[in-house]
């Protein structure tokens, strides 16, 4: 078994499908259809994650964080945030108040699985290298949304190139160690996902992370996105709180690729 997950939502729908992919992927899953029976559950019975809805009729998704993290038997456990509707606004407040991530309706697989994962406990914690020490490229054709993310990058203590066309990225790459791109969808000439498509080729999702960056959150676009390779977006214009979520959460599992490849070579 992978881990025990608790699963909050009122649509029963929403749960029953939600719990036969998770039980596919190898988890436990328990469903709770109120905030309140949530609150009770976790009273009895150890959950390794909790997955909660943020909109729910008896008590929102909100509180139910604040009654889970106010609690000390419960505080310690990852909570993934879920919602269809949900505003920055609400997601950035939820991650302020200690969740550990979130998720949109409909739920892109391959992400929910990537972020469910790097949040579960008891399990050694990927140690990647220093901030410092990552060299991040930039890659968008307007000078102002590169100089604006640069300048976001290295606040957060990473090391930026920049590139301005697909062209230009892929010699970068080609002639540089770089650690992980953020890749505008929209450039002329070479789009987005044509420069994805030629970085898969050389390097895998774990060897090097490419976060999409787009204007819309067009679940459709993202969807293609991770299917041709991509680990994970973020949209514009950019939120330092969420910008920092997703760079973590990709370079965690970039270590943990790195981590079980050399155990099976070992």
């Amino acid at each position: 078994m992978k881990g025990n997950i608790l699963l909050v939502d009122d649509e029963t729908i929403n749960l029953d499908v939600l719990s036969r992919r998770l039980g596919r992927e190898g988890y436990l899953v328990s469903q709770a259809e109120s905030g309140r029976k949530a609150l009770d559950l976790m009273q009895v019975q150890k959950f390794d994650l909790v997955i909660l809805d943020v909109r729910m009729p008896d008590i929102d998704g909100i509180e139910v964080l604040k009654q889970i993290k106010a609690d000390a038997k419960t505080r310690s456990t990852p909570v993934i945030m879920l919602s269809a509707h949900a505003t920055d606004k609400i997601i950035r407040k939820c991650l302020l108040l200690g969740a550990a991530d979130y998720l949109t309706k409909p739920l892109i697989m391959d992400l929910a699985r990537n972020r469910i994962e790097i949040n579960l406990p008891n399990r050694e914690q990927p140690q990647h290298a220093a901030s410092a020490d990552l060299t991040f490229l930039l890659v968008d054709d307007h000078p102002l949304n590169i100089d604006l993310l640069e300048r976001m990058i290295n606040k957060l203590g990473y090391r930026a190139i920049t590139a301005s066309s697909g062209q230009e990225a892929l010699k970068k790459i080609g002639a540089e160690k770089i650690d992980l791109v953020l890749l505008d969808i929209i450039m002329p000439g070479m789009s987005g996902l044509q420069v994805l498509s030629e970085i898969r080729k050389t390097h895998g999702p774990g060897q090097l992370p490419v976060i999409m960056v787009t204007a819309e959150d067009d679940n459709a676009t993202m969807l293609n996105a991770i299917t041709e390779g991509a680990n994970d977006y973020v949209t514009k214009p950019y939120d330092m709180i969420f910008l920092r979520k997703r760079i973590e959460a990709c370079l965690a599992t970039q270590m943990l690729v790195q981590q079980n490849s050399l155990g099976a070579v070992g």
